[in-house]
């Protein structure tokens, strides 16, 4: 009973440590993007605070960006400000995508195996069940 499960294979973290980090990446270069052109939608239309037609205005944004803001080093500093006030709900997302990711069990753990509690048969359940 003990080599019931020797095949079972293992799953290995390393993917989705891999994926977290790249999705993080993306997510936080998109995230950048994001904010700067909400910075530059401010400073065209000269809006302090945004309404949720000003987002769908920034969206139709992200194709062709005016880009009247130049970027320094401030510029920068302020994106990265955004990012935590702003933007964690993206953040918030993505590390639900990946939490969900990695606790679903979607893999065959049992390739080649009989699933269920069906086991070999040992000598003495061979002579149990043999024709007399």
């Amino acid at each position: 009973m003990a080599g019931k499960n020797k095949m079972r294979r293992e799953k290995s973290m390393a993917v989705y440590v891999y994926m977290g980090v790249f999705l993080f990446v993306i997510l936080f270069f998109f995230g950048c993007y994001f904010a700067y052109l909400m910075l530059d939608y401010q400073n065209i239309n000269g809006v302090e605070s945004l309404t949720m037609m000003d987002y769908i205005n920034i969206l139709r944004m992200l194709t062709a960006p005016v880009g009247s803001v130049p970027i320094t080093f401030g510029l920068i500093l302020t994106i990265l400000k955004m990012q935590v006030t702003k933007l964690w709900w993206l953040y918030a997302a993505g590390a639900l995508c990946v939490f969900m990711a990695a606790t679903s069990n979607t893999n065959d753990d049992y390739k080649g195996m009989e699933q269920g509690s069906a086991r070999w048969a040992d000598k003495y359940d061979y002579k149990l069940f043999q024709d007399r």
